[in-house]
């Protein structure tokens, strides 16, 4: 989904039923859980490195997802402040430039969401 937007996202939630509103509160569900380095790697190395990505998170990020073409089973914790809490701080995690994966960060950058 690296290079989807909102509609493109919401075009498969919508298949099944889902409501902009019912895509956004579902991708809450990301506070919980982890993704793989090769689901986020292209947003930390190269020329499509993501610059909204905090600075010292993505320096974090690197460093643990450094070997992440050797092993893929290295991973990070979707929600860096609450990993095992099912709570909001995603999305809060997501506007400071905390969050993992492209397609929840596009849910803040756009206003239908």
């Amino acid at each position: 989904m690296a290079n989807q937007t909102v509609r493109d996202i919401h075009g498969m939630f919508k298949k099944n039923g889902f409501s902009i509103r019912e895509m956004v509160a579902l991708s809450g569900a990301h506070t919980i859980g982890f993704s793989h380095c090769k689901e986020f790697s292209d947003r930390l190395y190269g020329s499509r490195a993501d610059k909204e990505i905090n600075p010292r998170f993505a320096a974090a990020l690197k460093d643990l997802c450094k070997n992440h073409t050797v092993d893929d089973t290295i991973a990070a914790f979707n929600d860096v402040m609450t990993p095992g809490k099912f709570d909001n701080m995603y999305f809060k995690n997501l506007k400071r430039g905390l969050g993992l994966l492209a397609s929840d960060h596009i849910l803040i950058k756009d206003n239908s969401t």
